[in-house]
């Protein structure tokens, strides 16, 4: 799992962007950096993006919206209330799909 965390001062926006494969044991370091996140400014809102991030197979439930803020309401002492915004994940990937080729012009050929 990788996390990029960018803060908008201008807007008082903290945006949390999620790579990689959440895991049972890596959830709570990713709830710890949000908690983190959210001392920051007690008026600042809270994006966690996870559009990127990819799961363990029945890790479902503990990334659902509700679930992830009521894990940070008992981790973190600031409650983030309506602060914290989630994306959501991307659907799952069909691997049957394949995506075009390109096909590269051959040398001589504009």
């Amino acid at each position: 799992m990788r996390i990029l965390v960018q803060i908008d001062a201008e807007s008082g926006c903290v945006r949390i962007e999620v790579r990689g494969c959440l895991t049972p044991l890596n959830i709570h370091g990713l709830d710890l950096v949000v908690c983190r996140a959210s001392t920051l400014g007690r008026e600042s809102c809270i994006i966690v993006d996870l559009s990127q991030a990819s799961q363990w197979e029945g890790m479902d439930t503990w990334l659902q919206p509700e679930a992830i803020k009521r894990r940070l309401n008992h981790v973190s002492r600031n409650s983030m209330g309506e602060r914290l915004r989630i994306v959501p994940m991307a659907g799952p990937v069909d691997a049957s799909v394949s995506l075009p080729t390109a096909s590269l012009p051959t040398k001589g050929t504009p």
